[in-house]
């Protein structure tokens, strides 16, 4: 079946009627960012490939993505083999530029900057850097800033975003590298705490929540924002190994992390799913006497079951 406003809008764009473009868009706004032909283009992406500068200078006021990919992963400012750099591309590229400018602003953290120009433009909040996706706020956690984190939150930063190529979020960011006061207000802004992401931990992939990724990197003010959330001190990362966050925070010597994690029910008796081992044994292994004295010395609980291994043996 003919999706009419679909042809109405691919014809608009090759005659180059802002106003054509427009009309379909309001009549059916998931064109705007919709794949349109069958190499997966967009408005915008058949826009600058057909030079035509005003309707791409609409399409993106009217929010069109900016960053969509083609199905040959190329962007709309992209100059695909045997094209030329137009002025429609051009314009894109300039656009792009301003955006390079704001990253740099948030990545060096200058806030009345970065303040300023989302003033001027509001798109900014959401601006992505093209080689690797990072988000205003993805760079605002890396740093541990919490004063920019609020500000990008309260002036509609995307939580969803993720690094081009390995899909990290801004609240995984957070947990390897920022601070627990940005944690709090990621969960308060609705960001899921328990949702996992695929790590790599040495040289296995691991899903990770952002707990496991806190006590492997020693993040302690990270660490008890996140109990404090609810996230479960026993969770799984999903992967044969099985590690708990005991099983991180003790492989990696953060003795004042597996105080936290036995403060709120950590269970040191729980054995991995690689070498069928608890965390006592991986601090000891790791030589960490101190974090092995720690689980040495906590003392039975009632509500604590010595767990069985998950090991199912040798993998090969």
């Amino acid at each position: 079946m003919v999706d009419a406003q679909l042809q109405a809008l691919l014809a608009a764009i090759k005659s180059d009627s802002t106003i054509g473009v427009r009309a379909a868009i309001n009549a059916k706004p998931e064109l705007l960012s919709a794949p349109c032909d069958a190499l997966g283009r967009t408005p915008l992406h058949l826009a600058a490939a057909a030079n035509r500068s005003g309707i791409a200078e609409m399409l993106i006021k009217a929010g069109a993505d900016f960053y969509a990919f083609d199905a040959n992963g190329q962007m709309p400012l992209d100059v695909p083999p045997g094209e030329t750099l137009n002025a429609a591309r051009q314009y894109l590229r300039t656009l792009n530029v301003h955006h390079n400018v704001f990253l740099e602003a948030v990545h060096k953290q200058q806030i009345e900057t970065v303040r300023t120009m989302m003033e001027k433009d509001h798109s900014l909040v959401n601006a992505l850097d093209i080689d690797n996706g990072w988000s205003p706020l993805m760079i605002a956690c890396f740093h541990g800033n919490a004063e920019m984190v609020r500000m990008l939150i309260n002036s509609g930063a995307r939580m969803e975003d993720t690094d081009f190529h390995t899909g990290l979020d801004a609240a995984y960011f957070c947990a390897e590298r920022g601070s627990g006061e940005c944690m709090a207000l990621l969960i308060r802004a609705g960001v899921d705490p328990s949702h996992t992401r695929r790590v790599i931990y040495g040289r296995l992939p691991m899903m990770m929540n952002a707990l496991h990724v806190a006590c492997w990197k020693g993040k302690t003010d990270v660490v008890a924002v996140l109990l404090q959330a609810g996230v479960d001190a026993n969770a799984r990362a999903k992967s044969y190994a099985l590690f708990s966050p005991l099983h991180f925070a003790a492989t990696e010597g953060h003795t004042e992390i597996v105080k936290l994690l036995l403060a709120h029910n950590a269970d040191p008796t729980a054995r991995d799913g690689r070498r069928a081992i608890t965390a006592i044994e991986m601090a000891e292994l790791s030589k960490h006497p101190e974090t092995a004295a720690v689980l040495r010395s906590e003392p039975e609980r009632d509500n604590f079951v010595a767990q069985p291994s998950p090991y199912r043996g040798p993998t090969g």
